[in-house]
């Protein structure tokens, strides 16, 4: 009760408020009952479905630059992998945009409507996880998009997928009995028997040739789902990986000088140390530094390591590359007068860890 009275006299009904409406008592209850105060079972348009998906956060080279998320179908869990280029639909455009996956998470597709990724376009990832690490450093120290820290990072040559084919191998369908075999005509029994029994995917020029027959049993058997195709993109067989054995310099015996031994010495101490090291090897034309490199990198392949060589330009190259071939299984060669093929391949072989050199 007010007890200012200098304030209006306004009755008992401040003190009072409306009682909640109760509920209706059923007829065959003799209990009362009252309404929830707030709703437990909310309409079905105001539930949100928890349903966790894979999600692949994409970046591009071009505006939008992302990363935006992109739910991955089913059928490319297992394929798509971070550092790999996937085909996706961005805004109107009709064909799918090419950008690159940074990572994989697992994410709830009810908060927000997700688009699928159309296609993944590499077999294997072009960046590893530490490649796609310094590309994610690189994009947040120097303030530019992560898609053209990537297309800078790989050649051109390589993401145009230069000097490779699509080529599409055939393997026996999973089930086939004898039975269904015997039933088929003798050249495409033939083939059939020919391809289970080398027990590896063959092309259909592989198997023609051996089970000397055309190519014609053979589309018929994949017209009947005999055969399962699988088409992979190769590298072109036909790039030279020697130029030369050497250049007429290599020496078959290498005995170095006591100053080359110090620097050798010095250098090998640096690589064994495992930490990073700036070295400079100082010497007139002709005084042996190119036999020290060479030993200093034998003492690192020998430990399973490789090493880069910089010509200082591509002149010398030719004669370069011959006395590095003339103490090396592996070496490989990139610059600018090469062929977009001849530099797609030799990048693969580095990648693939072929290369010392």
């Amino acid at each position: 009760m007010l007890s200012d009275s200098s304030m209006p006299d306004l009755g008992e009904s401040i003190l009072h408020f409306p009682p909640f409406a109760a509920a209706p008592v059923p007829a065959d209850s003799s209990e009362p009952t009252q309404n929830e105060l707030f709703e437990t079972d909310p309409p079905p348009w105001e539930l949100t479905v928890g349903e966790d998906v894979q999600l692949a956060s994409i970046v591009f080279a071009r505006s939008p630059h992302g990363p935006y998320d992109y739910r991955i179908p089913d059928d490319l869990l297992d394929v798509l992998r971070p550092g790999m280029r996937v085909g996706v639909p961005l805004g109107h455009r009709k064909k799918p945009t090419p950008g690159w996956c940074v990572s994989i998470k697992t994410g709830n597709a009810a908060q927000q409507k997700l688009r699928d990724v159309a296609e993944v376009i590499d077999d294997e990832p072009l960046c590893d996880a530490a490649l796609v690490r310094l590309v994610m450093f690189i994009a947040h120290y120097y303030q530019v998009p992560a898609g053209q820290v990537f297309d800078t990072l790989i050649p051109a040559s390589v993401r145009d997928n230069a000097g490779t084919r699509k080529t599409t191998y055939f393997r026996p369908a999973p089930g086939l009995t004898e039975e269904q075999i015997a039933k088929l005509p003798s050249k495409q029994q033939s083939a059939m028997r020919f391809l289970i029994a080398q027990d590896r995917p063959m092309t259909a020029a592989e198997i023609a040739i051996m089970a000397e027959c055309t190519e014609d049993p053979i589309r018929r058997l994949r017209k009947k789902e005999f055969l399962i195709p699988e088409v992979r993109r190769e590298l072109s067989q036909n790039i030279r990986i020697r130029a030369q054995s050497n250049d007429g310099e290599a020496r078959k015996t290498h005995e170095l000088t006591a100053q080359q031994e110090n620097a050798l010495s010095r250098i090998n101490s640096a690589v064994d140390s495992g930490r990073g090291r700036t070295l400079l090897l100082h010497g007139v034309t002709g005084s042996g530094k190119t036999e020290v490199y060479i030993q200093a990198i034998e003492h690192v392949v020998k430990q399973a390591g490789s090493a880069i060589v910089l010509v200082p330009e591509i002149s010398l190259t030719p004669q370069t590359r011959g006395r590095f071939e003339d103490r090396f299984q592996n070496v490989a060669v990139l610059h600018s007068q090469m062929s977009a093929s001849e530099r797609h391949f030799h990048w693969q072989r580095i990648r693939r860890g072929e290369v010392q050199v």
